[in-house]
């Protein structure tokens, strides 16, 4: 066990390297990505989009045919994939990202209600069955003391015909 946690630590460990390398390449890569797109370092999401779609419609080849303009919107393509694996994402991207969050969030938080739910349910089932038989038995046992006493009573009642049979007899 302790040599698949060192493993999977090392790995960690070479995981969070290779991060570190590409924001450092991306870091380095975003500057010449403004400098390229045109626009300063503290420029909004809305106006980065707006100068490096203006400059891809600028050099696409089927508006300029010309092996510079190729180069540079062939340039301009490596811009946009670079920006999307140095983790460059605009605010809808990272709203975007939020809002899948918080959806499976909630989806994990109803399925575990669910089962919450469902454990009540059958606690509660498992209660009234229960009852159900405490009550069943409460009610034999009454049935039982009520046909005793309706014995008891018969007989009593009987006894006391015999006896006023005899007071008559005797006057």
């Amino acid at each position: 066990m302790g040599k698949k946690k060192k493993a999977s630590v090392s790995h960690e460990e070479e995981e969070e390297k290779q991060h570190q390398e590409n924001l450092n390449q991306s870091s380095s890569n975003e500057k010449s990505l403004y400098e390229i797109i045109g626009v300063e370092r503290t420029t909004s999401q809305q106006e980065i989009k707006r100068a490096y779609h203006k400059l891809a419609l600028r050099l696409h080849p089927d508006k300029n045919p010309g092996d510079e303009d190729l180069d540079l919107f062939i340039l301009s393509r490596e811009l946009n994939r670079g920006r999307k694996q140095s983790g460059f994402v605009g605010r809808t991207e990272e709203r975007r990202l939020q809002m899948r969050e918080e959806n499976e969030r909630l989806h994990r938080e109803g399925e575990e209600r669910i089962l919450q739910m469902q454990e009540e349910r059958e606690q509660l089932c498992r209660e009234g069955e229960e009852r159900s038989l405490k009550m069943w038995a409460e009610t034999e046992r009454l049935r039982r003391e009520g046909q005793e006493r309706s014995q008891q009573m018969q007989l009593h009642t009987e006894i006391m015909r015999q006896e006023l049979e005899q007071l008559r007899q005797r006057r």
